[in-house]
Parts: C-alpha cells; structure tokens; sequence
C-alpha cells in the first residue's frame, strides 16, 4: 500500500518500507535522490502531528534504534519525515498505527534496531554541506602549500570562510614552533590590518601578511585571564584580556566567533594551558592524561593524538 504525502511517498512492502521522493514539495527539500528501502527491523519509534487549518500535519521515523524526535520547523526537509496535508490525515493516522505495532513487535521479538542496516539518506542542505566541506578540504591543501602542516589544512577546512586569509595561511607555518599545534583559525582584523587569528596549544596569534609589510601579535595562553565576544548581522569582535591589557579582533565571520571563544575558554580550563612551576620538569604521564582528556572532548583528533603522545613518549 502506497500512502501519499506532500514532501514524499511511503510504499508498505512485506519486508520493508520504501520512500520516494516524488512532486513539486519533495523536489524543493530533496532534489532528485533514489528511493529509499528500510527494513522493518531498523523502525524503532515513530510520531504522528495531525494537521490544523493552519499547519500541515508529519509522520515522522525513529530509525536505527533511535526514538522519533520533533523536528519542528525542519521537519519538511528531514530525510525521515513525510509532511502531509488534512485530505491525507485519515491514511496517515493508519499508517502511524500500524508502525506503532511493527516497533512493539521489533521490541518482542528482541531485534536490535541499531544493528539492522538501512539506507539512512539525505536532503538538498546536506549534499551541499558535504560538498562544500570537500571543497573547503581541497581549498586548504591549496592554502597551505604543498609543504602544509597537516594541522594548518585540518584547521583551514574547519573556517567559516577562507577567502580574505589565503596569503597569511599560506605563510602561517613560518611563525610556528616545531613542537606547536594549531587548533582553530578564524578570519580577523586587528588595528585595521585584516587576516587571521589563530589558536595554537601554546598561545592566540595574530597574522597579517602584506605585500610590504607583515604583522604578527602573540598572546601566549598563560598570560590570557579570559575572552568576551559581541556580534553583529555577519561579523563580530573577540575581546582577549591578557596581563592587564585588552586586544580587539573584529571582523571575525559570526560562523566561527562563537567556536574560536569556546575553543580558547576550553584550553585555558586545561592544566596544560597555565605556565609550569619555576624549574619544574615536565611530568610526561601528566601530559598523556591531558592529551587523552582533550581527544575525549573531540579538540584533539585520532591522528594529533597519537602523534603528540608518541612525541611524549620519546622524551621518558
């Protein structure tokens, strides 16, 4: 049985449920994609919205042993979700009831909704996504040369934007130290010289790479007590308090502000970020654990994990 919604099709097979992507609604959130065929077995939670004389009504799947969660205003474009209007509430109701019974009798029977594979699919906004993360990936290679520290390109991919750093990410490697790790790089401007903040495992930089002259400002961590931010329509300002003084970095896109803050308040929470006793020697199994705490918190990845702790384990 086949019931029809405005944004998709669900077609009720023996073993499986299929959905389509067909019509003017389902072309504007979806494009064209493939149909979509989901074992029963993967159907772990559904929720029904009826319609009102205002609003559309949905039928949205919980799938992979994940529950049915509301998706509110982006439901029209959630690849799991079938929004459809009063004349097709009747045979939405239907539907919703007997997936309600398939989720009962999955939970009788013991299957493992997580472990059943299914097609888990995607919209418009989410190949766009990936392929603009893909460019920006070939975009930083580029960047940073060659040469570039694999660090400096896994950062570049990350900006908001790339466009107005390319010549001071391309020079960044040379005003970094061999042992130091950059984290995050967002576009800035610094006493009216536009290009790039940085934040490394060490210190905040500022890099502005001209044609006749070139800028660099250092703050190193331990010497920052915190940072505030304040944003406008597109851009904002990172305020950075460090030893008694106050440095401005505007024009930062409002699509990292928020990350380059967060990601600068989570290394100055870190033991590591704070200066070393006078003549203390470093303690290598503490500095494993930090690095392991901040892999646990996704700042550090697989690969800069393991490279930086077999960096330590070198020096015992």
């Amino acid at each position: 049985m086949r019931y029809e919604g405005s944004t998709g099709q669900i077609t009720v097979e023996t073993d499986a449920i299929v959905i389509t992507r067909e019509g003017i609604n389902a072309r504007v959130g979806f494009g064209k994609v493939a149909p979509r065929r989901i074992p029963l077995g993967a159907v772990s939670g559904v929720l029904l919205r009826e319609p009102t004389t205002l609003k559309s009504g949905y039928l949205q799947l919980g799938l992979g042993g994940n529950p049915a969660v509301d998706r509110g205003i982006n439901t029209p474009s959630d690849p799991d979700a079938i929004v459809f209007g009063s004349k097709q509430a009747t045979q939405f109701r239907q539907l919703h009831e007997w997936l309600l019974s398939v989720v009962r009798q999955n939970q009788t029977l013991g299957i493992d909704s997580s472990a059943i594979d299914y097609d888990t699919g995607t919209n418009r906004v989410d190949r766009q996504r990936a392929r603009e993360a893909a460019s920006k990936q070939r975009a930083a290679q580029v960047y940073a040369g060659p040469e570039g520290r694999p660090d400096v390109i896994a950062a570049t991919a990350r900006m908001g934007a790339t466009w107005g750093g390319i010549q001071e990410i391309g020079h960044l490697g040379e005003h970094l130290r061999a042992e130091e790790t950059v984290r995050f790089i967002a576009q800035g401007a610094y006493e009216g010289d536009e290009g790039i903040v940085v934040l490394t495992d060490q210190r905040v930089l500022f890099l502005f790479h001209g044609m006749i002259r070139n800028r660099l400002e250092d703050f190193p961590l331990h010497t920052i007590s915190s940072v505030q931010t304040s944003s406008g329509l597109r851009t904002g300002e990172l305020k950075i308090f460090a030893s008694g003084n106050t440095a401005t970095i505007s024009k930062v896109r409002k699509d990292d502000l928020a990350p380059l803050a967060d990601a600068i308040r989570q290394w100055l929470a870190q033991p590591a970020a704070q200066p070393a006793p006078a003549q203390s020697a470093p303690n290598i199994a503490d500095q494993i654990r930090q690095l392991a705490d901040l892999h646990a918190s996704g700042i550090l990845t697989d690969a800069e994990f393991a490279t930086k702790k077999q960096d330590l384990l070198n020096r015992m």
